[in-house]
């Protein structure tokens, strides 16, 4: 281990993710360990081994006073051997990956409205924490990547299932208190995305909408909400018409197994929420509207390509192939480009005969055996042109279906893809992707997102400080995607942005790949101890998600609308239901204004931290932005504050506390000559409610987060 560290301290990390199953056994055999090694000291050794700590450990570094090498990129993707890339977790379990975010979208949903309403009893509180717990434990190297037991799977989803029914309760009582209105049902729907929804089911007469809208800035947004085929009416608080129309559900989730057909179509609104909004919907008594649902037959054809079909709005022209139905050409934001967009599928090795070349993919590894299958035959669909939304709804093949989808005034394109069962009475496992292919000359780069904050340089078949051995050319060029990936010439970009953590590549120049479920017949061996084989009601699982598509001339400042536009995916409205003759008004004393806020700094957390504090969270989220100044002082008032300060990110130390050891890398010139360390940049802000408003002033740099802790 020495040859590989450059101090004379080595960390030599003990135990694994079992080994503390009976921890004495452990201690006891690495106690005879130390002893025997520390005991060849006398025979002339140089080696001390002792119990210690990571903090212990960079503290003795920090005393080296000498310079370090620099790493700029991660570590992804991670491999075991020639055949073992570690990337096939990027995308296991994808409906749990996107619990996972329904969950923390709930969470921070809650954690607003307990703070606005000063929610602060015993219960309240006991529900919130059960909650975040919930969350912490979905955090688990083994539940965020999907890598667990199934039977480990199922006790995660019932965990977080009931903590968010639990959480409920608070999000109800708040809104009772923020609307005045203390009968009302505030019911949330955990089934909207299969267009179920038990308050609208059998009618949506007299239903109230309430959104409550996570971001700081007021945003519009479209709305669905499952119903039956009548004319409805909605409005808003105050009484106003909102153009709305209904949708046909598309028929493979109709026919999905134990869901009930009473809603076979979705009301869609747009709604411009600040934080807190009402929409009442109500059946009018005239003849129902026959929505404009046009099939494959009455299409109107180009004159000049009878070969094509168009969907198109004030901003968005696709064009489809008409004879074989897959999307052709993308025309936005002044920018025209010929793209397709297929499904693919990688097949895994028929059985495992144990030789490290022919095992099969598993939960942890990606491994295909031989060539992508891309799905190219003729695509069954019909076509939706509505005022505001306009969809292609395509059926792939018996197990895989996608609507194709622009809203008026909404600067993307939409695909919204269900597959399973994957089937495998083939003795195959598979794992499914969408291919985006261009003429975008990539040269072999692309790029994905950092925990959905900063991009990274991907460069095919390449790697930091080595030159890989890419025998599994495919699955070695795969990396983790949360949020976002591109790939850009010298004049177009072509984003992708997703709605849970995927694995994704560019394996060819113009060419963007998505992995989007996988169901496997053996495992890995690394772990696991049985196959990645979910299912439900006794036969393959079935995922449904989506997957955005921008395609833009290459921005001066990269990623500023990507940015606002994941933030907003992200964190959408969080819908509450309610059946009620009466529309409830918001208390508006209650509700801070955020919209002041500079356009590129988002509140990313309000929520209760004590009894009488709060935690208050702010992000200058561009890093083209530069610097934002805004005063906090009207929020602060607004909060019922008496004191504010500044704490550290994670909220557990004040922030003139912070002393952080201070590294110099090489290539500096830096040899320090005494230990030195990083403190604050700049003053922590400390005010109370006594001062001058000029007191309250708060400067974020490009992608810096700063946290409070505000005492009311």
């Amino acid at each position: 281990m020495s040859k590989s560290f450059r101090a004379n301290h080595i960390m030599v990390p003990m135990g694994d993710d079992f080994q503390y199953e009976d921890a004495e056994v452990n201690f006891k055999n690495m106690d005879k360990l130390i002893k025997y090694v520390n005991n060849r000291q006398l025979e002339g050794s140089k080696i001390n081994l002792f119990y210690s700590t990571p903090s212990c450990y960079l503290y003795e570094l920090h005393q080296l006073l000498q310079s370090w090498p620099n790493k700029t990129e991660d570590f992804f993707p991670y491999s075991s051997d020639n055949h073992s890339y570690w990337t096939g977790y990027f995308t296991s379990r994808p409906t749990q990956k996107r619990f996972e975010r329904d969950g923390n979208h709930f969470l921070q949903t809650v954690k607003q409205l307990s703070t606005l309403a000063n929610l602060t009893s015993v219960k309240h509180t006991k529900s919130l924490s059960i909650l975040r717990q919930a969350m912490g434990v979905m955090q688990h190297h083994d539940a965020i990547t999907g890598t667990e037991k199934q039977a480990v799977a199922q006790d995660y989803d019932q965990m977080l299932y009931n903590a968010i029914i639990g959480a409920e309760n608070n999000a109800r009582d708040a809104l009772r208190v923020l609307t005045n209105h203390t009968s009302a049902e505030f019911q949330s729907c955990l089934e909207l995305n299969i267009s179920v929804c038990a308050l609208t089911q059998t009618s949506a007469n007299n239903i109230v909408v309430t959104l409550v809208n996570p971001l700081a800035h007021t945003s519009s947004q479209y709305v669905r909400v499952p119903v039956t085929e009548e004319n409805y009416q909605v409005t808003d608080e105050n009484g106003r018409e909102i153009s709305s129309e209904i949708v046909p559900v598309p028929l493979e989730i109709l026919c999905l197994q134990h869901r009930s057909n009473d809603t076979q179509h979705e009301l869609v609104f747009k709604a411009s929420v600040k934080k807190v909004s009402n929409f009442y919907i109500r059946v009018l008594p005239l003849p129902r509207k026959k929505h404009d649902l046009i099939n494959d037959q009455t299409i109107p054809i180009a004159e000049n390509d009878a070969d094509e079909f168009t969907l198109e709005n004030s901003l968005i022209r696709l064009v489809f192939t008409k004879s074989t139905g897959h999307l052709k050409a993308v025309e936005m934001n002044g920018v025209s480009e010929n793209i397709h967009q297929s499904f693919a599928i990688y097949k895994g090795f028929r059985g495992n005969n144990g030789s490290s070349k022919n095992r099969s993919s598993g939960a942890y590894v990606f491994r295909p055996d031989g060539e992508i299958q891309v799905l190219s035959d003729k695509i069954e669909y019909s076509i939706y042109n509505g005022k505001n939304v306009r969809e292609v709804h395509q059926h792939v093949n018996e197990w895989i279906s996608q609507v194709v989808r622009i809203y008026d005034g909404v600067n993307r394109v939409e695909f919204e893809w269900l597959i399973g069962p994957i089937p495998t009475d083939d003795g195959v496992g598979k794992e499914i992707v969408t291919r985006f292919t261009s003429n975008v000359y990539s040269n072999g780069t692309f790029y994905t997102d950092s925990n959905g904050r900063e991009m990274l340089k991907r460069k095919r078949n390449q790697r930091e400080f080595f030159d890989p051995d890419m025998t599994e050319e495919i699955s070695g060029n795969y990396y983790p995607v949360t949020a976002q990936m591109y790939i850009q010439d010298d004049h177009k970009r072509i984003t992708l942005l997703n709605d849970r953590s995927q694995g994704g590549t560019s394996l060819e120049d113009g060419e963007l790949e998505l992995m989007l479920h996988r169901r496997l017949l053996n495992d890995d061996a690394f772990g696991v101890g049985e196959a990645l084989n979910e299912e439900q009601f006794g036969k393959g699982l079935i995922a449904r998600g989506k997957v955005f598509l921008i395609l833009n001339a290459v921005p001066e400042n990269p990623n500023c609308f990507e940015r606002l536009t994941h933030h907003e995916l992200h964190l959408p409205f969080c819908k509450f239901f309610s059946k009620t003759n009466t529309v409830p008004s918001i208390v508006q004393h209650m509700m801070p204004d955020f919209n002041d806020f500079p356009e590129s700094m988002e509140l990313l957390s309000l929520e209760p931290y004590s009894t009488n504090k709060i935690l208050l969270r702010l992000e200058n989220f561009n890093s083209c932005g530069g610097i934002k100044s805004y005063n906090i002082h009207p929020l602060f008032e607004s909060l019922r504050g008496r004191q504010i300060w500044e704490v550290t990110l994670d909220g557990n130390m004040p922030l003139r506390q912070m002393k952080r050891f201070k590294f110099h890398h090489d290539g500096t010139g830096i040899i320090p000559s005494s230990v030195s360390y990083f403190f604050t940049p700049h003053k922590p802000l400390e005010a109370n409610y006594t001062m001058d408003a000029s007191k309250f002033s708060v400067t974020l740099l490009p992608m810096q987060i700063r946290t409070f802790i505000v005492h009311h």
